[in-house]
């Protein structure tokens, strides 16, 4: 694979790892209803995935520019095709997902390889802790990925899913409620592609 692809492929990759590093934490207040609603199904506005959702989550995209500048910096705006928050823009949950189509002629490396990408970027990042990285069971176009990462002392965790189909596929969702792994990871691994 040429470097210009390998450089791409990290860069998508990093996007993801920047906004992880890039959100401020924040500890829910005490007496707060973590019951979680039923499950609402979400597609992507580019129509190519979906996502179960579990929370009061709200359609933001309309606002993808304004959110993005706060929560994802040096994410191509024009790429998000999906962001829905639970709480405030600054501060509540949220799932993000980005589409990028392949530059012409191009190919994307196997997923085995961006596991192994995306191990070099994590350990290369102060902030990052437990990064966890692997291929979806079942499937040979798929990666799983998750990490903690410290803002300021505080810690949030943020779980995404990355498919490789005509397009390069990411949604994330992301939460300062280091606790609610569990129901993060439930919503991650119902994503589908279209």
């Amino acid at each position: 694979m040429n470097n210009s692809l390998k450089l791409f492929a990290v860069s998508l990759i990093s996007i993801g790892l920047l906004a992880a590093c890039n959100d401020e934490a924040k500890s829910p207040a005490a007496g707060t209803n973590t019951t979680a609603p039923s499950a609402n199904v979400v597609t992507s506005s580019d129509g190519a995935y979906s996502i179960s959702l579990n929370g009061d989550f709200k359609d933001k995209i309309a606002d993808k520019a304004q959110i993005a500048a706060l929560r994802l910096p040096g994410t191509p705006v024009d790429k998000v095709t999906m962001l829905q928050l639970a709480g405030d823009e600054k501060t509540g949950d949220m799932v993000y997902g980005i589409s990028f189509e392949f530059p012409a002629g191009a190919k994307m490396p196997p997923i085995d390889d961006l596991i192994k990408q995306m191990d070099v970027q994590t350990k290369s990042m102060p902030s990052v802790k437990n990064a966890q990285a692997s291929k979806v069971e079942g499937t040979d176009n798929q990666m799983m990925y998750s990490m903690e990462n410290s803002v300021g002392g505080i810690t949030a965790y943020e779980t995404c899913r990355m498919a490789v189909t005509d397009k390069l596929l990411t949604v994330c969702v992301a939460s300062q409620n280091t606790g609610d792994k569990a129901r993060l990871n439930t919503m991650i691994e119902s994503f589908q592609v279209k």
